[in-house]
């Protein structure tokens, strides 16, 4: 089975309390996640981390972190994850793979575009073949409410999936459910949205490796 999360956020006390999180310390937490993780992912199975793992943290404790977690983890680089930027090498060992933006193919001719962002738009955002999986947005309402308009994406990170990791299956039926519920193809207006200012739906510049630093 292939699997997605992100914004794990391991060992951030902070976000605890700005994201409402059931968890009364890191400790707790910690290791609520990994109980989540491990009771839903095998051995076997892949795993998609989106971005954002751990924040602040030793080498060999989110390296300790990985180790402990069920599958073949796949690493998508958030703006947290400087750590693991920094020093590819001491992971390559818990990582099956490490990018700052991916494509998948799954299904047949489906893709699957994987950032830590949402993405205003990416590469055959008009066919609902191309369904884009993000992260970043934690569980805020203004950013999730505009990131809500967009067709065939879906937001995979643990505050808006009950703290677990989301299997493909599941987010293919989620999407088609979402795709049915816009009142049409051309629901989302970007400039208008962007104008207000509720939300910087950011694109990933030039590709690049090195994750951005930013308030999430």
């Amino acid at each position: 089975m292939l699997y997605f999360t992100s914004d794990l956020h391991f060992c951030h006390a902070k976000c605890i309390k700005d994201c409402n999180r059931p968890f009364s310390s890191v400790e707790e937490m910690n290791e609520m996640l990994i109980q989540y993780w491990n009771d839903t992912v095998k051995p076997s199975d892949d795993i998609y981390v989106l971005g954002d793992f751990a924040l602040h943290q030793p080498m060999d404790v989110i390296h300790g972190l990985f180790e402990r977690l069920c599958g073949h983890i796949h690493l998508i680089f958030g703006n947290h994850d400087h750590e693991i930027t920094r020093h590819r090498y001491y992971f390559r060992d818990v990582l099956e793979s490490m990018h700052a933006l991916s494509t998948l193919r799954i299904h047949g001719d489906k893709r699957l575009i994987l950032c830590h962002y949402p993405l205003l738009y990416w590469c055959g955002d008009y066919e609902d073949r191309f369904i884009h999986l993000y992260g970043h947005l934690h569980n805020n309402q203004h950013d999730n409410f505009i990131a809500s308009h967009l067709r065939n994406a879906y937001n995979v990170g643990v505050d808006m999936n009950n703290y677990h990791p989301v299997s493909i299956d599941e987010i293919l039926e989620k999407v088609r459910q979402h795709n049915q519920e816009l009142p049409g193809e051309n629901s989302f207006n970007p400039p208008s949205a962007m104008r207000h200012g509720e939300l910087s739906l950011s694109i990933l510049r030039n590709n690049s490796d090195t994750p951005d630093t930013d308030k999430k």
